[in-house]
């Protein structure tokens, strides 16, 4: 057990480590050693969505969502495992830096991807069983709406929040942010859900 002021300083040191870590663009490193820049390609995105349209579903979507997947569970997972505590809140604030580090990157002056992996890696490290049914949820939405990944990632980030709230033993933090989760992931494919909604 860290006493108070050694938990704050633990928390601060990974909140920093997590933002770096989510900050890194494996999707546009990935596209570089196979040739390739993929901001200008495709969506111009350098998720693991763009990266499956330039290099396919195995060798473009998987490797880079598995990457960005990691940089968010990695950095939470080892200071869950360091704290030898359930501590919501330090946690969130962990999880939710390597998510904005990836939404947010200063190697790419302050642009991303739209934090669905990365969000998805540090959700399965909190809350393994809500994220299951948010997994189910993002798969069949998948293949409703024409195997469409960005109405997917949408559909299953509003989708949540009620799961959170309904799944029991969910912590109140939890839940609270699953709504600040869900409107990150919404505001990051605001320019989609612009698209589809101009297409008649």
């Amino acid at each position: 057990m860290f006493s108070p002021h050694h938990l704050i300083g633990l928390t601060i040191l990974f909140m920093i480590i997590a933002f770096i870590s989510g900050s890194i663009p494996f999707g546009l490193i990935y596209g570089l050693i196979r040739g390739s820049d993929i901001r200008k390609l495709g969506s111009g995105n350098i998720g693991a969505t763009n990266a499956g349209r330039m290099f396919g579903f195995w060798q473009g979507f998987i490797p880079v969502f598995v990457l960005d997947f990691l940089k968010g569970a990695v950095p939470l997972l080892i200071f869950k495992i360091l704290i030898h505590q359930n501590n919501d809140i330090c946690n969130l604030l962990v999880g939710f830096s390597a998510i904005l580090g990836h939404v947010f990157s200063p190697w790419l002056k302050f642009k991303g991807g739209k934090g669905v992996a990365t969000s998805a890696g540090v959700l399965f490290t909190l809350a393994p069983i809500p994220s299951l049914t948010i997994l189910a949820v993002f798969i069949s939405s998948f293949f409703l709406f024409g195997k469409t990944v960005g109405k997917a990632s949408v559909t299953a980030a509003i989708a949540m929040p009620f799961v959170m709230y309904l799944t029991p033993g969910v912590s109140m933090p939890l839940r609270l942010a699953s709504i600040l989760l869900a409107a990150l992931i919404i505001y990051a494919h605001k320019k989609n859900i612009k698209e589809w909604f101009s297409t008649p």
